[in-house]
């Protein structure tokens, strides 16, 4: 029976560059939309302009050879080759990797990145005989960058729907962080941003500055108040503040627990998707 290939019920599945992932048999990976289960199929004319991809694909080697080289050794994280980098980073290793680094979350936000990267490390060593701290940094940075891409080309109207393996526990992780601008809309998507130090330093003042200003307000509201009733009123205002402020922290705390539970579902279906060894 053949299959019914279209962008109506199929998106192309992208690597971690955003380019479609083409076999050396020539065959591109494709997601159905309603199974989400993964299929292979030749990689035709026909099958490249349903989905607005190019033909023949240019691999990244040719690109290399065709186009001059802007990046310094610097700018090279990794000296390993590729081949040597996929096999450190196959499905089951970048799922741990997402893992670790969502245990040491409050570690990143409150202590100093080097040294937490060092214990993500320790952690990972088992992975690979040459798995270092930078290894897993750039790895994380590689997976935050494709999810923002992903992200963004999603929620963009007129682009193609792109599938990635790892979009749904990256997106329980980094959605909802409080440091990254929310996408509410299509219309308002700027797309995430990992702040740094001096930005949570800026947002920090900026809470500070609002909690002088409310307990201000209730100092002036205390003034303002006869002898006679002012106590009562103040009290009955206070308690009322106090209480949103309860309420906000309490809805907080439930978003949290919501979005690791939501990760840890979604972490399981990913482990129970992987081949038996």
């Amino acid at each position: 029976m053949a299959m019914d290939i279209s962008e109506q019920t199929y998106v192309v599945v992208v690597d971690e560059e955003g380019r479609p992932i083409i076999t050396a048999e020539n065959n591109i990976l494709l997601c159905d939309k309603a199974t989400q289960g993964l299929s292979s199929i030749p990689f035709t004319v026909n099958i490249a302009n349903e989905f607005g991809i190019a033909y023949p694909l240019q691999k990244p080697c040719e690109q290399q050879e065709n186009e001059p080289s802007t990046s310094s050794a610097a700018e090279t994280p990794i000296t390993e080759t590729n081949e040597e980098n996929s096999k450190i980073w196959n499905t089951e290793n970048t799922l741990y990797l997402i893992d670790t680094v969502q245990k040491f979350d409050k570690q990143f936000s409150s202590g100093v990145k080097k040294n937490v990267w060092l214990k993500v490390a320790e952690c990972c060593k088992h992975l690979h005989k040459t798995l270092n701290a930078k290894h897993c940094e750039t790895k994380w940075k590689s997976l935050i960058r494709t999810y923002k891409n992903i992200l963004l080309s999603n929620n963009t109207s007129g682009q193609k729907k792109r599938y990635w393996e790892f979009f749904d526990v990256m997106h329980a992780i980094m959605f909802k962080k409080p440091e990254i601008t929310p996408v509410a809309t299509c219309s308002s998507l700027r797309g995430l941003r990992v702040p740094d130090p001096e930005e949570k330093s800026k947002q920090n003042e900026s809470k500070n500055q609002i909690n002088v200003e409310e307990n201000n307000e209730i100092d002036n509201s205390k003034s303002e108040i006869d002898e006679e009733s002012g106590k009562e009123n103040f009290e009955s205002e206070f308690s009322k503040k106090r209480k949103r402020k309860n309420s906000e922290v309490e809805k907080r705390h439930r978003d949290k627990m919501q979005r690791l539970d939501r990760f840890n579902e979604l972490f399981e279906k990913m482990i129970d998707k992987l081949p038996e060894k």
